[in-house]
């Protein structure tokens, strides 16, 4: 999933970046905290036992183990788009389809042949350092010049090369907005025509009490996301520094070998800590102090340095490297509805080895990211379904075709669907809905997380109809299309979407999200449902009307980190004036209990309780404060207002 809402805000939905291979001396293995990494040996799944998946009408949730057992082996390497592993997958996935008799619905390869069932396109991919790396700073009437590797280095976050900037410098913090959190770097600062110098990762990040969700990292700390907030603001360029509180304490230059994370036309450089306070000098204040007046009580220390200039010359090596989605059909049973699609998706990508992906901070670098809930989990479930279906007779299947498809690129910026949605095997138009699968794998008592039923009448009917027959699930409903993940691409092509989620955990995007954590009853019944909703979605004779459901909503409070550790719930601290909070009359010192009939264990369970829920969705919450319990109705707002 793209990173988180992370990412699931979504966009997730690209990577997190440390980068780490043979002979690059960043981040060795053994560095790594035992408690971080997956056990040399998984133990047995307690929900089920890993079978070899067949072709029958019924999905299975020993199949399903089976494929997320698979997909997450070793031998996928985390299943990285632009590596040869991907393409493994995807060829995994093409066998599996041409084995339940899927017409194949990819690229043709020449133009009197069939087409296969990968639809192949091609992702930057950095070889190594060009001929041109240059970076000088000239303040205070001196020009001083820096070296390649020794004091600063390009990142591969481009699709071309070389880029180059002369501009004046803003330091914007660690690049971080996030309405969620009532932070943001970029506030009173106009980053326009100039370079960002911003810290890696986010703030507070080696406090365990931090409201950006303590130690765990959140979306706000992927590269890719900070980048693409300068970008969005028109910067010239962005120089990323390693703080030295924190994760980044080691102060190492990354290789800027592998796939790109982010597709920005401006020059990036990550530059030494002596790099950066030699920028800042004229400010008066250093790389450390910066870090240390923002991580005290998050309040951002941005400016623009007067009087400093910065040319930069970002040259890479960039080689396009092929990746596949996996596109098949099973054809509906009527003779004039089976000209439309019902696509059902999911993203077959991960983060490969912990190269620009992975959440574990310096310690990910090199490590096997399995993925085995991100997303082999919705992988195996877009399986079990495309396996079920196709097992039927032909006078049993639905009445419109089946579109199946498994995407790759997800991480990185939803390439795989967004190529698929500018390059369709099919008008878009005969396009009638998309479901969307990712990370189904590690549902806490059986609650899902359902958005988009507000992207066309009758989704939020439909979708509690099925609910409602699944024993052992209860759904949470948010109105939503756009989430972190591929469905948003389709949602932008006004085609309704349905997006099924199960929550962020803490081995989201690192080495122990393996597959012996996955609830495969849970699973099983996600999967089932998706093939309920979606035949009913065929059978229907008119199409679902497409409803514009606007963006995520916003509740308005930050965590008090005082009673973040051992809070059952979400203990509430500062409440953001005129917030929807506020405005309901949630105080400082509550504690929220339940949210939209979720039980909240910790803090963390409101944010997938409130994931998708768009401005002017009700939820209803149930408040802790002293010793009296009473429940709260609060329309969510738009964030930001």
């Amino acid at each position: 999933m793209r990173n988180a809402w992370r990412r699931h805000g979504i966009l997730a939905c690209a990577a997190v970046l440390a980068f780490c291979a043979p002979g690059m001396g960043i981040g060795c293995a053994a560095e790594t905290p035992p408690d971080l990494v997956a056990p040399a040996a998984p133990v047995a799944n307690p929900t089920a036992t890993p079978v070899q998946p067949a072709v029958h009408a019924k999905v299975d949730k020993g199949e399903l183990l089976g494929h997320i057992k698979h997909l997450a082996s070793e031998s996928f390497r985390g299943r990285e788009a632009g590596t040869s592993e991907q393409l493994k997958a995807a060829a995994y996935i093409a066998d599996e389809f041409k084995r339940y008799g899927l017409r194949p619905m990819g690229d043709k390869a020449a133009e009197a042949a069939e087409p296969g069932y990968l639809q192949t396109f091609f992702l930057p991919v950095s070889k190594g350092l060009g001929a041109g790396n240059a970076l000088k700073l000239e303040a205070g009437g001196k020009t001083e010049e820096f070296k390649v590797k020794a004091d600063f280095t390009p990142l591969p976050a481009n699709r071309t090369s070389p880029h180059v900037a002369e501009a004046g410098v803003v330091f914007a913090g660690y690049g971080v907005s996030a309405p969620e959190h009532q932070y943001n770097d970029f506030a009173g600062v106009e980053l326009a025509g100039k370079w960002a110098l911003i810290f890696r990762y986010e703030p507070q990040d080696d406090d365990p009490k931090s409201r950006f969700q303590g130690k765990t990292m959140t979306r706000h700390a992927h590269f890719a996301t900070k980048i693409n907030n300068c970008a969005l603001r028109r910067a010239a360029g962005v120089l990323i520094i390693n703080a030295p509180q924190g994760a980044g304490a080691e102060d190492k230059l990354l290789d800027p070998v592998g796939p790109c994370f982010a597709e920005v036309e401006l020059p990036v450089l990550m530059v030494t800590r002596p790099t950066a306070d030699a920028i800042l000098k004229s400010s008066g204040k250093t790389v450390a102090e910066l870090q240390a007046a923002i991580d005290k009580d998050l309040k951002p220390q941005s400016r623009e340095l007067a009087g400093v200039k910065v040319g930069a010359v970002a040259d890479l090596v960039i080689d396009p490297q092929k990746t596949s989605n996996v596109l098949a059909v099973l054809e509906g049973s009527d003779p004039e509805l089976k000209q439309e699609y019902v696509v059902i998706g999911a993203h077959c990508d991960h983060v490969g080895m912990g190269n620009f992906g992975s959440l574990m901070g310096r310690f990910g670098a090199g490590l096997l990211h399995p993925g085995a809930d991100d997303n082999a989990s919705g992988t195996a479930a877009l399986l079990e379904v495309a396996q079920y279906f196709a097992a039927l007779k032909p006078e049993e299947r639905p009445k419109r075709s089946l579109f199946f498809q498994a995407y790759s690129g997800e991480e990185k910026g939803l390439l795989g669907s967004q190529h698929y949605v500018d390059h369709p095997a099919a008008p878009l138009a005969k396009h009638v809905a998309m479901i969307n699968m990712d990370m189904v794998g590690r549902s806490h008592n059986g609650a899902v997380q359902i958005s988009g039923v507000g992207t066309a009448e009758h989704f939020r009917t439909l979708v509690e109809k099925h609910g409602a027959k699944e024993q052992g699930l209860t759904i949470f409903l948010s109105s939503s299309g756009v989430a972190p993940s591929d469905n948003t691409t389709f949602y932008r092509k006004d085609i309704p979407v349905l997006f099924f989620f199960t929550g962020t955990h803490p081995d989201y995007h690192k080495a122990s999200d393996t597959w012996d954590k996955i609830n495969a009853p849970a699973a099983e019944a996600i999967a089932r449902m998706v093939a309920n909703v979606a035949r009913e979605i065929a059978d229907t004779p008119e199409r679902p009307k497409f409803l514009k459901s606007g963006s995520q909503g916003y509740l308005g409070v930050s965590p008090d980190r005082d009673r973040l550790r051992d809070a059952k719930g979400f203990p509430v601290g500062p409440v953001q004036a005129g917030s929807p909070a506020e405005q309901a009359g949630l105080q400082a010192g509550d504690t929220i209990v339940e949210a939209g009939g979720t039980p909240l264990a910790n803090a963390r369970d409101l944010n997938m309780a409130l994931i998708g829920y768009a401005p002017g969705d009700q939820i209803e919450l149930s408040i802790l404060r002293g010793t009296d319990t009473f429940k709260l109705k609060i329309i969510l707002a738009e964030r930001g207002k």
